[in-house]
């Protein structure tokens, strides 16, 4: 009888001491499942920021290529302007050297 006994006060206490180490698991289950939780909607938080950067980076090129190609556009009007307004000139000296009797051959010896 004191076999059985003394055998039941040592299952008690590897009983206790198994409860006391599941306290102790659960506890750290609990703490790293709360770990966890936090860091996904950190990771989550992450996600949707980068996101909004992207969208923003996107439309902050959009924005650039359409300003550059309209910039493009107003100069080569001005080069095309600039051109007109050179041949036009060109003509008119041209005019005005043959209404003064002066050839351009005259011009190059000089």
């Amino acid at each position: 009888l004191e076999v059985d006994i003394l055998a039941t006060k040592t299952q008690k206490q590897d009983l206790d001491a198994l409860k006391r180490e599941l306290a102790s698991a659960q506890k750290e289950l609990e703490k790293i499942e709360w770990d966890h939780e936090v860091l996904f909607q950190q990771l989550e938080e992450l996600k949707k920021d980068r996101d909004e950067w992207k969208k923003k980076y996107r439309e902050s090129i959009y924005s650039r290529q359409q300003k550059t190609n309209f910039e493009n556009l107003i100069l080569e009007r001005k080069l095309s302007k600039l051109s007109m307004d050179g041949e036009t000139a060109t003509a008119m000296i041209a005019d005005i050297l043959q209404k003064a009797n002066i050839g351009l051959n005259e011009l190059d010896q000089s």
